[in-house]
């Protein structure tokens, strides 16, 4: 078959999907390790017979919901490209909101210091890497308790060269932190209850890591265990920023008061749905 030919078969294996010839498209190109602009300059040049295989291959999984970022190798965040796997979440566009109130407030109170960010639950790391190239100054500690999400982190931390200024650990939550200064916590833990798991999306059930998914049955059992461990740090940060899902601010302001007479303040993604806190200590 030919480029077109392929395009179009990819398309028809792939109805039904909503970016059907979109992604036909994406995965053409990784199988031929060529931009799109090769694509639409050559569209009577045959696909080889095992270049074929592999893309039937592709198509068959991508068919069954197998996200494209695990098969790339990739996605995009915070206008980075980031390195992911199946150990770690598939960075999503809402916690982009995150990055930006981190770099906030790093710009705003730590300008010219050597801050300490904290990065729990970093998973690929995008979170912390998106803040560091930013904030030229920060250093930056990743925390996963998940050791090959950690070696995803470390990855894209050398990618873009913010290893230098990093250090990754081992351990759940603030177990390897009590001791530690820092200036600034970023949270991202799981956050979904198993209550909800009929209403999660077949294919994240079916291919991304639960362990980052799942938190007990109203999703907030690691944050409970976050604040409590929190509160008993020796060098408290500045600040903490965390995200939450759909409905549950009012629980995460709850918790918080338990541990602290300090309020949080939160904020609205671009869909207008509450999705993080800023808490400052």
């Amino acid at each position: 078959m030919t480029i077109s030919e392929t395009l179009k078969f990819g398309k028809n294996k792939l109805f039904g999907r909503e970016n059907a010839y979109l992604e036909a498209e994406i995965l053409l190109m990784h199988v031929l390790s060529q931009a799109r602009e090769y694509l639409f300059k050559n569209p009577s040049i045959e696909v080889g017979y095992f270049k074929m295989l592999k893309f039937r291959k592709l198509l068959h999984a991508v068919g069954r919901g197998f996200p494209i970022a695990y098969i790339l190798h990739k996605k995009e965040f915070f206008g980075k490209e980031f390195y992911v796997n199946e150990n770690v979440l598939i960075p999503r566009p809402e916690t982009e909101l995150l990055v930006e109130n981190t770099i906030d407030i790093l710009h705003r109170y730590f300008a010219y210091k050597k801050a300490v960010l904290a990065d729990i639950g970093s998973g690929s790391g995008c979170i912390g890497v998106g803040i560091a190239l930013s904030c030229k100054d920060v250093f930056v500690k990743f925390v996963d308790i998940s050791r090959k999400a950690l070696k995803v982190a470390s990855k894209n931390a050398d990618k873009y060269d913010v290893s230098k200024r990093a250090e990754f650990i081992k351990g759940s939550l603030l177990n390897k932190l009590f001791e530690q200064r820092v200036d600034v916590m970023v949270v991202n833990l799981p956050y979904i209850g198993t209550e909800k798991y009929n209403s999660i999306d077949e294919n994240v059930k079916k291919y991304e890591p639960h362990s980052a998914l799942y938190s007990g049955k109203d999703g907030l059992d690691l944050y409970r265990e976050f604040f409590e461990q929190l509160s008993k740090m020796k060098h408290p940060p500045k600040f903490v920023l965390g995200e939450f899902g759909f409905g549950q601010g009012s629980e995460i302001l709850a918790i918080s008061n338990k541990f602290f007479v300090q309020k949080p303040i939160f904020k609205k993604d671009y869909a207008g749905i509450e999705r993080m806190f800023i808490l400052t200590l």
